[in-house]
């Protein structure tokens, strides 16, 4: 069931529209990246998730703490942005440094948003593979929805180092790959099942017939690395705001695992206080309301 004051898709309603609709000459029009259920409801306006949605909807939407781009052609860039600060402002430079994409998608591919909160939106990068984007969270998670596809890792940078292993919590051989490259940043690559990663050219990397979760986070230091390896098997996919004494940064919820927050996060359950749905990343279903374990 969707969480209160979630926009997830419901049962259509019938009848005339209660907004009639309007045709602008200057304004874009948004609706053609929102899934048809969707549309039986106002659509939000300045939400955090607005790049993905406005003009060619492929402009990059900071998501706390990665900035995080849909181009089109069934693919989702992730990027650890740098900053440079000044006593006016703060930039931040995106870069595509990890993309994970459906290989059988066509150029022409655009997203849907299929389902949005406060705290989360979920982007069909194509047919067979979702994106679950959540503030504060340290992972971003893309899942296949249709069967083994084959799917594409790639980097504006170059693979100098391709290490693959086991998490040192949980998960089998090859569902931990480690991804260094030579702009000196290491990516932690996560799957709920064995994935084969073969490097195709210095820049992509490629794996076939895989069906399942995969989980991408952004190592910035050796010793986190425990850390991502154990909150690495459940990941969020809606959140919920409700009464701010129900969560504080540190406080485990309910359910079966964990999940782990990022600092937008902490910020976030001091003012909302969301609750949370996780998922299983082997595949086995909802979760029911994961523990959250928030990090302010």
């Amino acid at each position: 069931m969707p969480h209160q004051g979630s926009h997830r898709p419901g049962a259509p309603v019938q009848g005339d529209p209660v907004f009639p609709r309007a045709t602008s000459t200057v304004l874009p029009d948004p609706s053609r990246f929102f899934a048809p259920p969707l549309l039986a409801a106002p659509l939000p306006t300045n939400s955090f998730f607005q790049n993905f949605v406005l003009k060619d909807g492929d402009m990059p939407e900071y998501i706390h703490p990665y900035s995080v781009r849909s181009p089109g052609g069934g693919a989702l860039d992730v990027c650890y942005p740098s900053r440079v600060h000044s006593p006016s402002s703060v930039t931040q430079t995106f870069v595509a440094d990890l993309t994970v994409s459906d290989a059988a998608a066509g150029s022409a591919q655009r997203h849907v948003v299929s389902a949005f909160d406060d705290l989360s939106v979920t982007l069909d990068v194509s047919p067979s593979l979702r994106a679950h984007l959540v503030r504060g969270c340290p992972y971003v998670t893309v899942t296949t929805t249709a069967g083994p596809i084959d799917v594409s890792v790639s980097s504006v940078h170059a693979f100098v180092e391709l290490v693959g292993s086991r998490s040192s919590h949980h998960g089998s051989p090859g569902t931990k790959w480690r991804l260094r490259m030579d702009s000196g940043q290491t990516f932690l690559l996560y799957a709920s099942a064995p994935i084969h990663l073969a490097q195709a050219s210095p820049t992509q990397l490629s794996a076939t017939a895989f069906a399942g979760a995969i989980r991408v986070a952004y190592l910035p230091d050796a010793s986190m690395e425990p850390v991502l390896d154990r909150y690495s098997r459940c990941f969020p996919t809606a959140g919920a705001g409700g009464d701010p004494r129900r969560a504080q940064p540190g406080e485990h919820q309910r359910g079966r695992e964990r999940l782990l927050l990022g600092s937008a996060g902490g910020a976030h359950l001091r003012g909302r206080a969301p609750r949370l749905a996780g998922r299983d990343a082997r595949g086995a279903g909802d979760a029911g309301g994961a523990d959250v374990v928030a990090r302010p």
